[in-house]
């Protein structure tokens, strides 16, 4: 039988996971076996860790980090507030956006 897997192990297992790595990548990083990444996730499943996960698959594919989203999220939780709808959002934005160059709008 394998000697037992340290909590720090563990834990950078399920932390590369939610951060999208591929498990096969996680395994070689963590000296571990692919089947062995997915036995860390069975305690988690009911945390809808899947959509996270999912979620930041996406984000990497866009170059963002966490701290990106998190900064994306308010801003879409302040527009959300001023009760205007998204598509009406946007077409402002574009509008905007072809009038001035985003450098002297932001500075105004």
């Amino acid at each position: 039988m394998p000697a037992p897997i340290d909590d720090i192990i563990k834990r950078l297992v399920v932390q590369q996971w939610l951060a999208g790595e591929a498990r096969d990548r996680i395994a070689i990083d963590n000296n571990i076996g692919s089947g062995t990444v997915n036995s860390y996730k069975i305690g988690l499943d009911n945390l809808d860790l899947d959509s996270f996960r999912g979620l930041m698959v996406e984000a990497k594919k866009e170059g963002l980090i966490p701290s990106d989203l998190a900064s994306h999220v308010r801003l879409n939780n302040y527009l959300v507030k001023s009760g205007a709808e998204e598509d009406k959002i946007e077409s402002f934005i574009a509008n905007v956006l072809m009038m001035f160059p985003p450098k002297k709008l932001f500075s105004i």
